[in-house]
């Protein structure tokens, strides 16, 4: 039985649904923050995009660079 260094798409499947949640919570949690502190909740949605697209940046390129994703 030979095994395979190769990730199967199970597991990047997996490792990008956890980037994804990760990324949704960073940004839910932005937007906790910034509605105590501003008070409206349209004030939170441009720190939120921003937060979510940082993290998914950033889980995108961790997943690329082990090999989880080919680009």
């Amino acid at each position: 039985m030979s095994s395979s260094s190769q990730p199967t798409a199970a597991v990047a499947g997996l490792a990008l649904t956890v980037a994804v949640l990760l990324s949704l919570t960073a940004a839910l949690l932005a937007v906790i923050v910034r509605t105590s502190t501003a008070g409206r909740l349209t004030d939170a949605l441009p720190a939120a995009a921003a937060v979510f697209s940082a993290t998914m940046g950033l889980s995108l390129a961790g997943l690329a660079g082990v090999g989880l994703l080919r680009s």
